[in-house]
């Protein structure tokens, strides 16, 4: 009886189908299987190939130029220190009637300190009008698009890169962001988007400057030659005379010089150091603006809840954007004031505190605000072009990365 009893347990356990029980032990899977599952996670926390964020980059760069370039001009003529041209153009009291501008920056401080009357935006849209027509308000494109087109695009790529690498780190990961997302874009802290967007914009407009100041010299009233001969003149005590053989500092011509053809003059005149002038405000203002743009960007998106699917990336990142400009443009006005006299007029805007006194003695406080309201409608109106064009570029990438996975997929579930 107790050899019965204690066979019938082990038939009831060898009664119970196989089926049931493997539910409870882990599936066993071939090596292919294995290496397909770490082939598909692998593209599904795969980036977009940097192709992409060059190509969106690229087209709204240039849809941004386009549109709102005479914006861009007229808010570099109000920025332009009026006595800058008159400096460039009147007679030397110390020489002949040699229209280079005074070096004598000690001795014209004092009457500098007086009011200067700010300049207008409707008076000088019709003033440029009147002089170069309506054609004349996108004076500057062509070196702009050199340095939009180019700058934005790896903008976007090293904004792309720079955030999968720094989302490494658990300091800057924010907590509902898991290291790999299935999107490949991962979601930083606010510090985090602060470091990324200062870091990417203030490293490409740094080897972008060169461009940077053609783009304003070709905007305002100065010409080429007569900004290459204000920067030789500050580099050397002498002042150099004005001949067709020296072409640092060249008669103006009757029409502008190639893009290339005014880099060589501009280095020409001072070196490479001549190429960066402006530089330091520059980064002053990138660095912080960048930085406070993205971290409003985000959290924008993140407020308005949409995604690129669908298209929706385009609103959703055209209204981020716009908004996220306002604040950070309004705080960087100041150093783009400085930057576009220290690169306009650098025979008296010499050094970055010497500029500040300067602007202060014109204007006080608010000078430092010049041009502070077409920047803001300006910037506001690239940002929402340019990231309303980025986003859903990139959406469209996305999208088709997924489609190339899911076929992926049924191939190999199908094989």
């Amino acid at each position: 009886m107790a050899a019965a009893g204690s066979e019938l347990p082990n038939r009831r356990i060898d009664s119970i189908p196989q089926t049931d029980a493997t539910l409870l032990d882990p599936p066993v899977s071939s090596e292919a299987e294995i290496a397909a599952a770490t082939k598909a996670a692998a593209s599904r926390t795969a980036p977009l190939p940097a192709t992409w964020h060059l190509a969106s980059g690229a087209l709204s760069g240039a849809a941004s130029v386009l549109m709102l370039q005479p914006l861009d001009l007229v808010k570099t003529r109000i920025q332009q220190d009026r006595h800058a041209g008159a400096r460039s153009s009147a007679p030397s009291t110390s020489s002949s009637a040699a229209p280079v501008p005074s070096t004598s920056g000690s001795t014209s401080t004092p009457s500098r300190k007086v009011k200067v009357p700010r300049a207008k935006i409707l008076s000088t849209a019709r003033e440029v009008i009147r002089v170069d027509g309506v054609q004349g308000l996108w004076r500057g494109t062509v070196p702009t698009l050199y340095r939009n087109v180019p700058g934005v695009s790896l903008y976007f790529l090293s904004l792309s890169r720079l955030r999968s690498l720094i989302g490494r780190s658990s300091s800057f990961r924010a907590k509902t962001s898991s290291s790999a997302p299935a999107t490949g874009k991962v979601k930083l802290t606010p510090a985090g988007d602060l470091l990324v967007g200062s870091t990417a914009r203030t490293a490409v407009g740094f080897v972008l400057t060169p461009f940077t100041l053609l783009k304003t010299l070709s905007e305002s009233t100065i010409s080429i030659a007569q900004s290459s001969a204000a920067a030789a003149a500050t580099a050397s005590p002498v002042v150099p005379k004005l001949s067709a053989g020296n072409p640092a500092v060249a008669l103006t011509p009757s029409r502008p010089p190639s893009t290339f053809a005014a880099l060589r003059t501009l280095y020409a005149s001072g070196g490479l150091k001549s190429l960066w002038r402006g530089a330091v405000p520059t980064a002053l203002r990138d660095a912080p603006g960048a930085g406070l743009f993205i971290v409003f960007y985000e959290r924008g998106q993140r407020l308005l809840g949409m995604r690129r699917d669908g298209g929706k990336g385009a609103v959703s990142g055209g209204l981020a954007g716009a908004s996220a400009s306002l604040a950070s443009t309004l705080l960087t006005t100041p150093f783009d004031l400085l930057k576009t006299r220290r690169q306009l007029d650098p025979a008296h805007y010499k050094t970055l505190w010497q500029s500040v006194k300067l602007v202060y003695a014109q204007n006080g406080i608010l000078g430092f605000w010049e041009g502070g309201g077409l920047r803001v409608v300006r910037k506001a109106g690239s940002a929402g072009i340019g990231w309303a064009v980025y986003e859903a570029f990139v959406g469209m990438g996305e999208k088709r990365q997924h489609l190339e996975r899911e076929r992926e997929q049924a191939r190999s579930g199908g094989g």
